[in-house]
């Protein structure tokens, strides 16, 4: 049985996979350290990508979108980073995460936080969520790819819930029947075109943007509804095994002030603000955690 809280719809778009290639090199992108919550941030350069699907309702139509350049996080943010923030302000989240948070799970991805969570950590960290559209060409590039790798399912390149790996499975966090998130690179197999990493599975994120139909236009109000009825969630749970949910064009979808266990979120940014520094790559022994 899947774990789904009450009053949290998330909408997968399911069908056919597509056959294709597998891993592709990562683009070399420009990276930077956020000073403030060590956040290494990637940025997405300037151009024109193909958002939506041919496929699927809610994702309907497919259709190019020009986007000016901006920052993502290379990594969902982790429960050491989130806690950093709470000590430092005192903030008394909606979310139960410190129920998820154990010794050992410090490289995990934050769970269990709202979206207002997300944005207030995003608020003090001087940065903020990513728009739907900015996921998705930072999940995707600019070759459309249907999984962040390629156009083809790699059932171990990223964690779901039918992920099989001995030596991750063995790091997993044991949050809902065994099954649960792994620390932020665990999958390098599975890196988007921009490096970024667990753009597929782990856990869902919140998005900046309302659950409006497509296509998306920044101008039409989805971007600036402070308390939406419904927000976009991107890229898949551990808790899911379909891989209709882990397609970069999939859309989902939770209301607000609800928070699950298989939810987190990345940061990103226009322009990083200041302190920010050139940052090196994490190697793929970087993240540590266990399952506690």
């Amino acid at each position: 049985m899947k774990p789904v809280p009450q009053g949290c719809v998330l909408i997968a778009l399911l069908g056919l996979l597509l056959g294709g290639c597998g891993r592709h090199a990562p683009l070399p992108a420009e990276e930077r350290l956020n000073e403030r919550d060590g956040s290494p941030m990637v940025r997405i350069p300037a151009g024109g990508f193909v958002m939506g699907s041919t496929e699927y309702r809610d994702s309907k139509p497919r259709f190019s979108l020009h986007l000016d350049s901006y920052w993502i996080g290379r990594h969902e943010v982790t429960n050491q980073q989130y806690a950093a923030f709470v000590q430092a302000t005192g903030y008394e989240a909606e979310g139960n995460w410190r129920e998820y948070f154990q010794p050992g799970r410090e490289r995990h991805p934050v769970v269990s936080v709202s979206w207002e969570d997300a944005r207030a950590y995003c608020r003090w960290a001087g940065l903020r969520l990513p728009t739907e559209a900015e996921w998705e060409k930072a999940a995707r590039g600019t070759e459309g790819r249907i999984h962040p790798w390629g156009d083809s399912w790699q059932p171990d390149w990223c964690n779901h819930r039918a992920m099989q790996r001995a030596d991750l499975l063995a790091m997993m966090a044991p949050l809902h029947e065994g099954r649960g998130t792994l620390p932020v690179g665990s999958f390098p197999e599975g890196r988007s075109p921009y490096g970024l990493w667990d753009m597929a599975g782990n856990v869902f994120e919140w998005t900046s943007s309302s659950f409006d139909p497509y296509p998306y236009d920044p101008e039409d109000g989805r971007e600036s509804h402070d308390e939406p009825v419904e927000v976009a969630l991107r890229g898949g749970g551990w808790a899911y095994e379909h891989v209709g949910f882990f397609r970069t064009d999939t859309r989902s979808r939770c209301k607000p002030p609800i928070f699950a266990f298989f939810v987190g979120f990345r940061v990103a940014a226009t322009e990083l603000p200041g302190g920010a520094r050139p940052g090196a790559r994490e190697s793929r022994s970087d993240p540590k955690g266990s399952s506690g």
